[in-house]
């Protein structure tokens, strides 16, 4: 039910209330807000998709991985590819240098993976 309200808020015009939901999801940092975030990083601005990022960072759940994977590594704005790149090797520990690379040891991995 959270996803309503942080789905319009993401979507509003003022760049204070984007910014709030974004706190709101920072706060929450849990697996139910992944629709909101998943939103964020592909209709967000730039500043929104790096705050989603982050948040994703903190939420211990295979389904954020997923995220940064396939919304972050393919974003089409090099500095989120980047960024999300950075993310992955903050969670696992691992260097990737391409999208294919990324999802190929995950898929590998994520059944067994320890978030720390």
């Amino acid at each position: 039910a959270i996803n309503g309200p942080l789905l319009k808020a993401l979507a509003d015009e003022n760049a204070d209330v984007r910014e709030n939901a974004l706190e709101v999801m920072d706060d929450i940092q849990s697996p139910i807000i992944l629709p909101s975030l998943e939103q964020a990083l592909v209709a967000g601005d730039e500043d929104v998709r790096e705050a989603a990022l982050s948040i994703l960072e903190d939420i211990p759940d295979p389904g954020a991985v997923d995220l940064i994977i396939e919304k972050g590594l393919l974003n089409y704005n090099n500095s989120i590819s980047q960024k999300a790149f950075d993310s992955l090797e903050f969670i696992t520990g691992q260097e990737f240098k391409s999208y294919e690379e990324a999802r190929n040891w995950w898929d590998a991995n994520k059944d067994t993976f320890e978030f720390d």
